[in-house]
């Protein structure tokens, strides 16, 4: 039914933060451990430093704590210490009085998932993880984001209720939600994603949640969702977002969507130093291209020469699509660019063009997302091999 269907997303990679390489917080540690007896006072001591301010010592606690068994009381207080992270924004060092530094939150998380997640059963560890999905801001890393790892491993056991997360009012879960479910990748999985962004993608006013479902839809080639995009296209088209909505209308109508793509480039020429207006051009051009139609590979041409400063320095994005023997040269051109931006981003697309192999072949390895990312690319390769004119 789905494209890339396969087993669940594999495990995380270890770590979490910086580990303690100053002496001095090896000195500080040795101290608490040498001058209190007791187990308990020595474990209150370790989440007093976790919840301090020099990541460091916070990395080291934390460190020892997943070597001591911890009653429910401690475990409550590391729990406390999570929740205190600012969910307006978890990458921001400014903080209210009260709240947590990102590091404590950090370490704070890595003992709670070690030392409290294996004494519940399944249902259990599904609920309490759900639960952080109100502690993170989408998709910032945060405990939320940490939440979802596991759930995405549980697989579909996790389904139901992540699905039912999607239907509560809150949009930011429900992005946390949206996120394990693709992860995770199963026919059902996939629906529920789908249902979900069926019910939001005209009406919802944050521009996170509708971009996150203009681009879940698109990857899920949903063509339920090619009219309601279209709608919003066009009503949204002046908007920083518009280039989100111009890839999800590719996606989800294929060769119904050429005619529409093409009135973006007939109707929406970029304008001198205008960034938005130029990623929106550049993301009609490059669909365009991507479903055979020269008209679009001409545009992404013509950008990588204009006179338009805002349209050169987007345009490195966008060549790939034209194939390695067209696009170096432009790249070539474009990373001797004197404004730096330009140059840099041409110099990357380089780098990605001089790797082996870019796109991997679909393994099992791979999450739910990974893999549709993959299978998007070997559809647009088939598309314009096939359509080509």
């Amino acid at each position: 039914m789905y494209p890339g269907v396969g087993q669940p997303a594999p495990e995380p990679a270890e770590g979490y933060g910086p580990q303690a390489t100053d002496p001095t917080v090896t000195a500080t540690i040795r101290q608490v451990l040498q001058s209190n007896v007791d187990t308990r006072e020595v474990i209150s001591t370790l989440i007093g430093l976790l919840d301090g301010e020099n990541p460091q010592l916070a990395a080291a606690a934390a460190d020892e704590l997943l070597k001591r068994d911890l009653d429910e009381a401690e475990l409550r207080r590391l729990r406390e210490v999570a929740e205190r992270v600012p969910f307006r924004d978890w990458e921001s060092d400014d903080r209210l009085p009260g709240e947590t530094s990102n590091a404590s939150g950090t370490h704070a998380w890595r003992v709670l998932e070690a030392k409290a997640l294996p004494r519940m059963p399944q249902e259990e560890q599904i609920e309490w993880l759900v639960s952080w999905f109100w502690h993170g801001r989408p998709f910032r890393m945060s405990a939320a984001d940490y939440a979802t790892r596991p759930l995405s491993k549980m697989g579909p056991t996790a389904v139901p209720r992540l699905s039912a997360v999607l239907k509560t009012g809150d949009p930011y879960p429900q992005l946390w939600a949206g996120r394990a479910l693709m992860d995770i990748g199963t026919d059902e999985a996939f629906a529920a994603v789908e249902q979900w962004g069926l019910s939001v993608i005209e009406e919802a006013q944050d521009p996170l949640v509708r971009g996150t479902a203009t681009r879940w839809l698109g990857l899920l080639q949903s063509e339920a969702a090619f009219e309601p995009m279209l709608r919003v296209m066009w009503a949204n088209l002046d908007e920083p977002s518009s280039s989100e909505l111009v890839v999800g209308v590719q996606d989800t109508g294929w060769e119904r969507a050429i005619p529409e793509l093409v009135k973006v480039l007939e109707l929406r020429p970029p304008e001198t130093g205008n960034a938005d207006r130029a990623q929106t051009y550049l993301a009609a051009a490059q669909a365009l291209a991507e479903l055979g139609d020269d008209r679009g590979r001409q545009a992404l041409r013509n950008a990588a020469s204009s006179p338009d400063a805002a349209l050169r320095r987007e345009a490195p994005w966008h060549l790939g699509c034209l194939g390695e023997r067209e696009a170096r040269p432009l790249l070539e051109r474009l990373a001797q660019e004197a404004d730096e931006t330009t140059a840099l981003r041409a110099r990357e697309c380089l780098r990605v063009l001089d790797q082996d192999a870019p796109y991997a072949d679909p393994s099992q390895a791979m999450g739910g997302t990974m893999r549709l990312q993959v299978k998007r690319h070997e559809r647009h390769t088939r598309w314009a091999r096939d359509h080509a004119q």
